[in-house]
């Protein structure tokens, strides 16, 4: 047997809305009563209460718009984040396999490339197989 999908009016959702809004239960009872699934009801609820814009995830986090002096600082932030990728980048093309070495091979790297990269960077720097 199949079964028909139910359509449901926008003032039949703004109703039911309203109904949950102003009885203070849980809204899985008042779904419950009027037979409908609790995700539904909770839908029905964002889009009244947002009715402008699309849907937000609720999992997902949007970040506010920074001012001006913020976005300096976000953006020094990014720079020195990005140098130091790039820098653990390098020491992973110019020569990995010291890396995956033994501790005495991997010693010797650091010592071979502090000159050209902090000590700090190379002993955090993370090789794919690890």
């Amino acid at each position: 047997m199949m079964t028909t999908r139910r359509f449901f009016t926008d003032e039949f959702k703004q109703e039911t809305v309203a109904l949950l809004e102003s009885s203070g239960r849980p809204l899985e009872h008042v779904a419950k009563e009027l037979g409908i699934q609790p995700s539904i009801l909770r839908t029905w609820r964002r889009r009244v209460t947002r009715p402008e814009g699309p849907p937000q995830l609720p999992n997902k986090q949007v970040a506010a718009p920074l001012a001006t002096g913020d976005q300096s600082v976000e953006i020094a932030r990014l720079k020195r984040e990005l140098e130091r990728v790039r820098m653990e980048r390098d020491i992973l093309k110019k020569n990995n396999l010291h890396l995956l070495g033994a501790a005495e091979m991997r010693f010797r790297f650091i010592e071979d490339c502090r000159d050209e990269y902090p000590v700090r960077v190379l002993c955090n720097t993370k090789t794919r197989g690890s």
